[in-house]
This record gives C-alpha cells, sequence and structure tokens, in this order.
C-alpha cells in the first residue's frame, strides 16, 4: 500500500511554465553575454552578467517549486464520501457503499476543505481510510 493517495485535482499551470521557459531563456542569453565579456576580457560586465545570471536560475528553481506544488494529492490512500457521515459514526466503511458515491472533481480547484470522518460535524469532503 502507497503512502500517497491519488490527485484529486491539477491547478492550471500554463503561465507558471510559460514564465518558466522565459527565464530559461533569459539566463541562456545571459550566460553567452558573460562568455562574451569573459573573452574581451571586461570584468565589471563578466561579474553583471554573472549576478544576472544567478538571478534568473533562482527565479526558474522558484518556478520549479512553484510547478510542483500545482497537483492536489490526497495524503493517503482512501475513498472520497459525500454527504452528511454523522448518522454512520462507528459503522464499517464498505467498498460499494463509498464507491456509489464518488463525485468526479473539477480539474482546476482554487480552495477545498477536509474534515474528519469521524465528525459530527462533516459537511462537504470527508475522507474514509481504505483497509
Amino acid at each position: 500500500m502507497s503512502c500517497e493517495g491519488p490527485v484529486f485535482a491539477v491547478l492550471d499551470d500554463r503561465e507558471l511554465r510559460l514564465e518558466r521557459l522565459k527565464w530559461l531563456s533569459q539566463s541562456e542569453q545571459l550566460v553567452r553575454q558573460r562568455d562574451q565579456a569573459m573573452a574581451k576580457r571586461d570584468a565589471a560586465a563578466v561579474q553583471i552578467f554573472g549576478a544576472q545570471v544567478d538571478q534568473s536560475r533562482a527565479q526558474v528553481a522558484l518556478l520549479d517549486d512553484q510547478l510542483s506544488r500545482t497537483r492536489v494529492v490526497a495524503p493517503f490512500d482512501g475513498s472520497v464520501v459525500i454527504g452528511d457521515l454523522s448518522q454512520s459514526i462507528g459503522a464499517p466503511s464498505s467498498a460499494a457503499r463509498s464507491s456509489s458515491r464518488w463525485r468526479r472533481w473539477p480539474t482546476i480547484v482554487s480552495s477545498f476543505r477536509w474534515t474528519s470522518a469521524t465528525s459530527p460535524t462533516s459537511s462537504s469532503v470527508s475522507a474514509a481510510s481504505s483497509s
């Protein structure tokens, strides 16, 4: 049994991917300019372009981190059950019951809320661990 559950949602990452490509392109251009400055033995320009290369690489690393967070993955294997579960506290979770009540999640999600399956106040989304 794996520790990580299924992917619930994938956030729209098109803008992040485009910005990452922009910074990668800019980084390559700055490396070429730095190399040209080295060939001309222009120490000041080498320092300036070197700092700009470092900045563009830091931006790429930041965007990589942001892109890694665009997938919403369940923290464990389980089933998603929809509805008021206050009537079924203590009852065993059956595969037939939970599979018939699966809800398809939208591709793009802006926010959601986890509540405990055993909580009498559970409302919209609950997670029941599969055995």
